[in-house]
């Protein structure tokens, strides 16, 4: 299969999972991750599919005002796989770990494992690669403001 097709059709899944974080849709992210997927954050702590969409429906559940971009940057064929690195950028009001509403941007590099399924293209696996996260204009911690106060770091 032609890299410029498998590059086309995940540009598509991208966007479709876009739009459906947008439209609060998690059936929609359902479609795109395979039963056996393994995320992986940069701590090295591992989620399945299940932990996954779980957390993509609370995110989208105190998500406001969304903008999420993703961008393949780089894809490697390698057999009946496609290694897509991946470079996102999320920017919306979010509730967070201190229970108030905060302007939320996150921008990350991903490498994600995706394997075709019948016609379609479904992610086995995602690690993140690195990830800046700022909260009303301050760096932070990532992952501080999921259970306690927020702790910006110094600069």
């Amino acid at each position: 299969m032609a890299a410029d097709n498998v590059a086309k059709q995940l540009d598509s899944n991208y966007a479709a999972m876009s739009a459906a974080f947008k439209k609060k849709d998690i059936k929609v992210f359902g479609k795109f991750y395979a039963s056996n997927f393994v995320g992986t954050q940069s701590n090295g702590i591992k989620q399945n599919r299940t932990q996954l969409l779980a957390q993509l429906q609370k995110q989208m559940n105190t998500a406001k005002d969304v903008t999420l971009e993703r961008k393949v940057s780089k894809l490697v064929m390698k057999g009946s796989q496609a290694v897509a690195t991946l470079d996102a950028q999320f920017k919306g009001r979010m509730k967070l770990g201190d229970g108030k509403e905060h302007q939320v941007e996150q921008k990350s590099k991903l490498e994600n494992v995706w394997a075709k399924s019948g016609k379609d293209w479904v992610m086995v696996s995602a690690k993140l690669l690195t990830s800046s996260v700022s909260v009303d204009g301050r760096k932070v911690e990532p992952g501080s403001g999921r259970s306690g106060p927020l702790k910006p770091t110094k600069v």
